[in-house]
């Protein structure tokens, strides 16, 4: 989003005719739109907007104080009132690019496709090079399920910007969804190589990688991906499903533990910790992590019989029973039904 407040020498004209009195208005007005401005780079935004206002309220004719008073509000997250301002500068002057630009994204934060579709187009048509434009109307069109229109858009985009790491990744996360894996691969790649932080450009070329069958680059980009932000989740559970598949168990069971301590409510994250543990023979620690998944989830039947099965081999058969039977009644259609039938039978428990 563009935020520039460009000041120029007389920009605010008097509301009235000449004279005495409208210089002074006009002076006034240009000294608090330029205390506003002043105001708005110190990060200063409610002292700058009532600026704003004041040079509005001297000169109510100019579009350049509502504008600014749009930006304002928008950085305090006042997006209604941050539209109608925006609104009031393209009224007064219908070809303000960037009221135009910023009202098409302001009224896309607000859910009107229509409107900020309509403004967004206008901007573009003032000024065909204006960044972040086409970018903006491809959201609009993913929000719409136009995946074609989208990606045309974000090509136009990067004619212009052809380095912007946020547009490459958009791209290539779209082109995944439509299985172009190769050009989606490229395209993310580009993404992190302009910036490495872009930690969901990591996620997604992980999953890219992995639906490829390059796992090892998979889990190299997993890890990239939490450098960026060793708090997304989202990349631990990536990670430890692609270091299961790699027989990496330690490294798995790393992840799924901490996915699990970070999600308290994820019964498949502490079950997928007792499979990583079960692969490393710490079968104490992997019957706690069965425990865990069954406490998170009641109606999941497959800890039960994992969790039976390890009770089993250490003797605690009449452990191992009611974890069989509860496997049974959440599980009656599962294809080993008729095997853990007779396992039950063997142990002097005929289900029913």
């Amino acid at each position: 989003m563009t935020l520039g407040l460009p000041i120029l020498a007389g920009l605010l004209l008097a509301p009235g005719g000449a004279g005495a009195q409208g210089t002074i208005e006009a002076d006034r007005a240009d000294r608090a739109y330029r205390r506003g401005q002043a105001l708005y780079e110190t990060g200063d935004y409610i002292r700058a907007l009532r600026e704003f206002q004041n040079a509005s309220i001297l000169n109510v004719r100019n579009a350049e104080t509502y504008y600014a008073q749009g930006l304002c509000l928008l950085r305090l997250e006042e997006t209604k009132q941050a539209q109608r301002a925006f609104l009031r500068a393209t009224q007064i002057e219908p070809l303000h690019t960037q009221a135009l630009y910023n009202l098409g994204l302001t009224e896309a934060q607000l859910g009107d496709t229509a409107g900020a579709r309509s403004h967004l187009q206008r901007a573009l048509a003032q000024d065909p090079e204006l960044r972040g434009a086409h970018f903006a109307l491809a959201k609009l069109a993913r929000r719409s399920g136009d995946r074609a229109a989208a990606l045309q858009e974000l090509d136009q985009e990067l004619a212009l910007s052809p380095d912007s790491a946020a547009v490459l990744y958009e791209k290539g996360y779209l082109l995944a969804e439509e299985d172009s894996l190769e050009a989606a691969h490229d395209a993310l790649r580009a993404a992190v190589a302009e910036d490495p932080k872009l930690a969901g450009a990591w996620l997604d070329l992980g999953r890219v990688e992995q639906r490829t069958g390059q796992l090892e680059a998979a889990e190299q980009a997993y890890t990239s991906g939490l450098t960026a932000d060793s708090t997304d989740l989202r990349i631990v559970a990536a990670r430890g499903e692609v270091r299961f598949a790699l027989e990496q168990y330690a490294g798995a069971a790393q992840d799924f533990g901490r996915l699990a301590e970070g999600d308290t409510t994820n019964a498949l994250a502490a079950f997928n910790l007792g499979v990583s543990l079960e692969k490393l023979a710490r079968f104490e620690e992997a019957m706690l992590a069965y425990e865990s998944a069954i406490g998170r989830d009641t109606t999941y039947a497959d800890p039960h019989l994992n969790l039976a099965v390890l009770l089993g081999q250490a003797q605690r058969q009449e452990e191992a029973i009611p974890h069989l039977e509860r496997y049974l009644a959440l599980a009656p259609d599962a294809t080993n039904a008729a095997e853990v039938t007779e396992l039950l039978k063997r142990l002097g428990r005929a289900h029913p």
